[in-house]
């Protein structure tokens, strides 16, 4: 699932500072120090804490509280940053990202030139000012430039990039022969335990071998050795050393990508790196799996699903250890898409323990065919895709059975877009939507006791969150008569990006508490209200802007709070009004307005029926050429400084 940096509470939301959870030395070969003294199995490392390893040496750390884990190769130095996020100083590193109840957790892995997220698990290489070598064995990987907003890849299993420090753009992904990786590679080797994720490198092994069967893959003449860069071309006149960056134009080179290496021993870090790559002339084509009303689900002993007309699927060998059914739907296919298709009526059984499912689609995962379409789950469920999620005229809710244990949440995540149409989302705990694009439209969220007769837990919520940075990376959109509701008590709703923007528009939220923040104040985030209404007891909205800008704009909406509504443009920004805004507080409710300035349009009236408080610099206005702001009870203007 996604890295956590939100935590709801009973009556309140609170930004949670990201927090290592006392990282566990699993594994440690020769020579391994953190800081000045030498690192024994078994100890503790905290947030900040360094590993630096000799020659022909080797470590491996569990991080956080759902099983990360960070194996570093030898001559290597990395920074343990939090329990999600590391940097890579030199050297060459593995990093696996553990699994929560629904979803792979998110590791982060930085280089002063590129950002590397990882679901699943990967590799990666880096010689300062030389090159930085990714490769995602399992999962997907996102990796994005730091010199330029936008520019990023995304790696499904199997694929590599080498990247030139010096340049401004990334690289063509290539394919990497995973079975000679995994023989060669001492990351993956005989002095590591096999990994939580071993079986979907075995269907990524899978895939590339049928690839190659079939023809529809070719192994290159190519040798990377390695975690270096030197790539050898085998030739009946012995090998030729070729360089596999070049920071200029070479016609006469021939393509980058590695093939065998033949002492299987590598260079550079010992062989952690491996060997091999194919290039497939043309992709397969297979068709896409189906999920419907015929599907036969055998959930409890060795679960196995099967829709007449398609492959025996059995659910990850994890399943046994989680108490949930985990079914992984491969990409074989990069262009024909959807990977997984749910239509018509499907009502899922409870998976191992009466618990939940989670269906994880490696490419496009869809839900809806244009007909009426309905997903009945017992317990929980999660669906999960690594590139686009597509939800459309589909009811998604809990069947008649009632659950044997608390019910977890619907958690639903993608790992570009996700897209919810026409449909209704119901769970009685929570409701979770996660991508760097979420768009939902038209569409009921719905989390509490009103859902199916089950009682509503008290951290009932609603939580919708991207993990873009800027627009151009990612944004959450909330439009066309969208309602979403978490009526339990203490319940919340949180819409957060990491910078990027957030618009909601013709809808209406409830919840007790709603938190609207973009979080990054790195980021010129905006938040955008528009003819909608949003009831409970708190509703905050936050953004950071670094210019004189807009951070905040709301036209024509309704605030319907007990307690507080608290609206605050950070940074050098400015809180913005269009058209007729009503605020309606408790009896002893207020409204705090901040902003460096606060402005309402002209003609614009921002009505506050309680008491209220603006804190600016500059005011725009109650005075000519603007609008007025109308506080019926206790009113005051300070400086922003002054906000609470």
């Amino acid at each position: 699932m996604k890295t956590a940096t939100v935590s709801i509470i009973t009556g309140a939301m609170l930004l949670a500072i990201p927090s290592l959870e006392a990282a566990q030395v699993d594994i440690v070969r020769n020579n391994v120090k953190s800081g000045p003294g030498n690192l024994r199995q078994g100890a503790s490392l905290a947030p900040g804490s360094t590993l630096t390893t000799g020659s022909k040496s080797k470590t491996q750390v569990t991080i956080g509280a759902h099983g990360s884990l960070a194996r570093a190769g030898s001559k290597t130095d990395l920074v343990l940053q939090n329990d999600s996020s590391l940097t890579l100083r030199q050297g060459i590193m593995l990093a696996s990202s553990g699994k929560r109840t629904l979803g792979r957790e998110s590791v982060v892995v930085d280089t002063p030139e590129v950002k590397s997220s990882v679901k699943g698990t990967m590799l990666i290489a880096y010689q300062p000012d030389v090159f930085v070598k990714i490769t995602c064995i399992e999962g997907s990987v996102t990796v994005k430039l730091k010199a330029l907003l936008g520019e990023f890849v995304r790696l499904r299993a199997g694929q590599m990039v080498i990247i030139d420090p010096a340049s401004k753009t990334l690289p063509q992904e290539v394919e990497v022969d995973l079975r000679e990786l995994s023989a060669t590679s001492g990351l993956l080797g005989a002095d590591f335990p096999a990994l939580n994720a071993a079986p979907g490198l075995e269907r990524a092994v899978a895939r590339q071998d049928k690839g190659i069967g079939q023809g529809e893959m070719l192994r290159t003449p190519l040798v990377l050795e390695g975690a270096g860069l030197t790539v050898t071309l085998q030739t009946d006149a012995g090998v030729d050393p070729r360089r596999a960056v070049d920071p200029g134009p070479d016609p006469e080179s021939p393509p980058p990508p590695p093939l065998r290496n033949p002492d299987r021993n590598g260079g550079g870090h010992g062989g952690e790196g491996g060997g091999e790559v194919i290039i497939p002339p043309n992709p397969p084509v297979i068709s896409e799996y189906i999920i419907d009303g015929t599907t036969v689900f055998s959930p409890t002993t060795n679960p196995t699903l099967q829709t007449p007309g398609f492959p025996l699927v059995t659910a990850d060998p994890f399943s046994f250890s989680a108490g949930f059914n985990y079914w992984t739907f491969p990409d074989a296919d990069p262009v024909r898409t959807p990977e997984l298709l749910f239509r018509g009526r499907t009502d899922i059984p409870a998976g191992m323990f009466d618990n939940g499912n989670e269906f994880s689609s490696e490419g496009n995962l869809q839900v809806g065919d244009g007909n009426p379409t309905s997903v009945f789950y017992n317990d929980s469920l999660g669906l999960l895709a690594a590139i686009d999620l597509d939800v459309t005229g589909t009811t998604i809710g809990l069947g008649s059975a009632s659950p044997a244990f608390s019910p977890t949440g619907l958690y639903v995540e993608a790992g570009r877009v996700l897209s919810v149409r026409n449909s209704v989302l119901q769970h009685p705990n929570s409701v979770e939507l996660f991508a760097p694009t979420v768009m939902v439209s038209g569409s009921s969220l719905e989390a509490g006791s009103m859902v199916t007769g089950v009682p509503g837990q008290s951290s009932t919520q609603i939580s919708i969150e991207s993990n873009g940075s800027s627009a151009a990376t990612g944004s959450i959109t909330i439009t066309d008569s969208s309602i979403l509701q978490a009526l339990a008590q203490g319940s919340a709703l949180y819409v957060g990006t990491n910078g990027s923007p957030i618009t909601i528009a013709n809808s209406a939220l409830q919840a007790n508490v709603i938190d609207l923040d973009t979080l990054n104040q790195a980021a010129d985030g905006l938040i955008e209200i528009r003819n909608s209404t949003l009831s409970g007891d708190v509703i905050r909205a936050r953004a950071f802007n670094t210019g004189d800008r807009d951070a905040i704009l709301i036209r024509d909406s309704a605030f319907n709070a007990n307690q507080l509504i608290q609206f605050y443009a950070e940074g050098a920004s400015r809180l913005r009004f269009q058209g007729t805004n009503n605020l309606v507080l408790g009896a002893n409710g207020v409204a705090n307005l901040a902003g460096r300035t606060v402005q309402v349009d002209s003609g614009g009236n921002v009505n506050i029926s309680g008491n209220g408080n603006v804190f600016r610099d500059v005011d725009n206005y109650n005075k000519d050429g603007f609008g007025n702001i109308n506080i019926s009870r206790s009113a005051s203007h300070q400086p922003y400084r002054a906000r609470p």
